[in-house]
């Protein structure tokens, strides 16, 4: 009786494997290319028409500031060295951007350029992660296609002002990671996959990392998603490896988060609630006026026309 298992298992071994090769090879193959050439457009037309123009916005001229001086001082310290500063450097608002542009300096060479293409790489990772966790879910490859291509109409990253793909700063970059950790959200299968909420964990603390604003955002999701798990029948196991995707994101962006306490008070609670500051970002617009501002600069400025449309026939 042995041996009937043992070539039924092989049997199905194999046909996984063939099935592997059949989504590589008309799935992820064609989806790398395309990524491929979206990047080709954007580096050779998108970033170069940037490039030459003096940085517009104090931002951008920070954040470009920050990730030379890290590549200098990984030209100095050596490699290894100098991506490590770029990780403990004091920073209030992210950590990871200098980061990934002294990696892709070391390739490249330093030049605006080549940050700005770090905007068009972190779009990318998002659209494979939309393409992948649809794929995994629904195994629609058009659907899949669909989602992947769905960034890609959204307004803001082309509208070539403040935090678009023309900026190199941490807004488009933490828009992507975020979207990534919601891609990862539904590899957990409601928190049932041990392996998807570790893959979630990890990718919400790159997210924290990238940008550390969206702390609070992660902070109302996870609660939401206890108070949700706990109602469940499997309430024990999936609220268990809930709290293991928030100890492995704690893990990950704690330590940075501590080393730069400091500076996110500073920063975030004396410049913008308690300080004088806040006097000048305090438009006195009333809870009313400032959710007709949010929802009205979301679906006219980030989401844009196009995206409304083409999200809304997929609905119907």
């Amino acid at each position: 009786m042995a041996q009937p298992l043992a070539h039924g298992a092989r049997t199905d071994s194999s046909k996984d494997s063939l099935r592997r090769r059949v989504i590589w090879v008309t799935f992820w193959l064609p989806l790398s290319l395309a990524f491929a050439v979206e990047f080709l457009i954007f580096d050779q037309i998108g970033a170069k028409r940037h490039t030459w123009i003096y940085p517009r916005w104090n931002d951008q001229i920070q954040y470009l500031t920050e990730s030379y001086t890290g590549y200098e001082f990984l030209k100095l310290h050596g490699f290894w060295r100098g991506l490590w500063q770029t990780l403990i450097n004091p920073s209030a608002q992210g950590t990871l951007h200098d980061f990934f542009a002294v990696g892709i300096f070391s390739l490249t060479g330093p030049s605006r350029s080549a940050a700005l293409s770090l905007n068009m790489l972190a779009l990318i990772v998002w659209q494979g992660a939309l393409a992948a966790a649809v794929l995994r879910g629904t195994a629609s490859r058009c659907l899949a296609w669909t989602s992947a291509a769905l960034p890609l109409a959204l307004a803001w990253p082309w509208n070539n002002w403040a935090g678009s793909t023309a900026d190199f700063r941490l807004d488009h970059m933490g828009m992507c990671a975020f979207g990534v950790a919601l891609a990862a959200a539904f590899a957990t299968d409601g928190f049932r996959s041990l392996r998807g909420s570790i893959v979630f964990g990890v990718a919400v603390g790159m997210a924290l990392l990238v940008r550390f604003i969206t702390g609070p955002y992660f902070v109302v999701l996870f609660g939401s998603l206890l108070i949700w798990l706990l109602a469940s029948k499997e309430r024990g196991r999936r609220s268990g490896l809930l709290l293991l995707s928030a100890f492995i994101a704690c893990v990950l962006a704690g330590p940075v988060f501590w080393l730069n306490r400091e500076w996110v008070w500073n920063y975030y609670w004396i410049g913008h609630f308690t300080g004088p500051e806040s006097a000048i970002r305090n438009p006195n617009m009333g809870l009313s006026g400032s959710l007709a501002f949010v929802w009205g600069e979301l679906f006219r400025r980030h989401l844009g026309t196009v995206f409304l449309w083409i999200a809304g026939s997929g609905f119907a």
